[in-house]
């Protein structure tokens, strides 16, 4: 899901999805798209410059064209540390990406009409008995694609995986999901969708939280603490950037109220890791 700048979210209303229904509820504009009103900036020790977003959580690199981006991740189980409500959804989405951050973009043409290629998997927990872990891929305009209803690949918590997404030309790429604790490998080549050409001066690895203001019931999972390793972006021309002279982004879905859902570090060259935080009274 493309970070915007734009300021009008769409509402959840009263509509329910199962987790196979989730491209489709974003294809209706069901989940929000329209996410980032502005970031601050701050600065911290290795100068890391440090964001807040609507939704994203992680980090990211910019600078030159990148052609790939790969992190692996040990899925983290969920908790309800406040009680489970039976009547909310509790989703969020951990990804690698290129393009799709508004305050990025260096493309003019891009910034407000550009994709995302990404890929990763979903947490979703919600009232309709739909529990698990889905892996998916997605060319934002276009919705996502799950991997266990169209390839019939599952996915654990538990499992350790390899999410990687390459482009060329910012037209084309691939996604690659490597699942080594069940030995699955998938691979498939990508075409950029209408509106969909990439501003590909940044990079990404991410926790996206769809709990926004407008939709409240949208909880963000407790997952503890989750650990991009082996993290590497690598330009156009084969070089990796250095995650010292990255950004590290905390969503804080009330923006500028300080009150953030995860707490994230680079804790070396190839690993970031983010800290669940909480959101009881996140919008007080």
């Amino acid at each position: 899901m493309r970070l915007d700048l734009l300021s009008n979210v769409l509402l959840l209303g009263s509509t329910l999805v199962s987790a196979l229904d989730l491209a489709t509820a974003k294809a209706k504009g069901i989940i929000p798209r329209s996410l980032q009103s502005h970031d601050k900036i701050r600065q911290h020790p290795r100068d890391v410059e440090h964001r807040t977003s609507y939704i994203w959580n992680g980090g990211e690199v910019s600078g030159p064209r990148f052609s790939s981006v790969t992190a692996e991740v040990v899925i983290p189980n969920i908790t309800f540390p406040y009680g489970y409500n039976s009547t909310a959804y509790y989703s969020s989405s951990v990804w690698v990406g290129i393009g799709g951050d508004q305050n990025t973009c260096d493309d003019p043409e891009r910034v407000y009409n550009g994709g995302l290629i990404q890929g990763g998997y979903y947490y979703l927990y919600d009232k309709e008995g739909d529990f698990g872990v889905f892996a998916f891929y997605e060319w934002f305009p276009n919705p996502p694609i799950f991997l266990d209803d169209t390839q019939g690949i599952l996915t654990d918590i538990g499992d350790h995986v390899r999410m990687t997404v390459t482009q060329k030309d910012n037209t084309t790429g691939t996604f690659t999901w490597e699942n080594f604790t069940q030995n699955k490998r998938f691979e498939i080549d990508l075409t950029a969708p209408a509106n969909g050409t990439l501003c590909t001066n940044h990079a990404e690895w991410i926790i996206e939280s769809f709990m926004t203001p407008q939709n409240p019931e949208y909880y963000f999972p407790d997952f503890g603490q989750l650990t991009f390793h082996k993290v590497k972006a690598v330009s156009e021309e084969g070089r990796a950037a250095s995650l010292a002279d990255g950004i590290i982004i905390a969503a804080e879905p009330k923006l500028g109220s300080g009150k953030q859902l995860t707490s994230c570090e680079n804790v070396d060259s190839e690993t970031t890791t983010c800290k669940w935080l909480g959101y009881m009274g996140i919008f007080d």
